[in-house]
């Protein structure tokens, strides 16, 4: 009785450790991809670009600074770059830091149009 509770307790500390941990991907996965539609809107500035992925961020509870951001043009690229960290309850009395750092690459065409580059990539 005593190893079948133990087994429930350990099988339910998992659950709850993947819960959280997947709440805090999901919203990465959202905050990513808003990003990358901002990145695809036609002739955006660096800083509209800037001000729009905080106002996302501020929108997806992510808790981005302007340090931890870089919008950055190379040739025919647009390229946002990002890193923070998540505060996630891995265990109901443990809370642990969680690292996300991502690129999300957009090619410009000549004329002003855009297309998606690479999936965004993990730094």
């Amino acid at each position: 009785m005593i190893k079948f509770l133990l087994k429930l307790a350990a099988t339910g500390l998992i659950g709850y450790a993947v819960w959280h941990i997947g709440i805090a991907y999901a919203g990465d996965y959202r905050f990513r991809d808003a990003t990358k539609q901002a990145a695809l809107t036609p002739r955006i500035t660096d800083a509209q670009l800037r001000a729009r992925v905080l106002d996302l961020a501020e929108e997806n509870s992510v808790p981005l600074d302007e340090g931890s951001l870089e919008v950055r043009r190379a040739s025919s690229h647009i390229f946002v770059d990002v890193s923070y960290e998540v505060p996630v309850d891995v265990l109901p009395w443990y809370e642990r830091a969680w690292p996300f750092a991502w690129t999300v690459d957009v090619f410009v065409i000549q004329g002003g149009g855009l297309v998606p580059g690479p999936s965004s990539t993990p730094r």
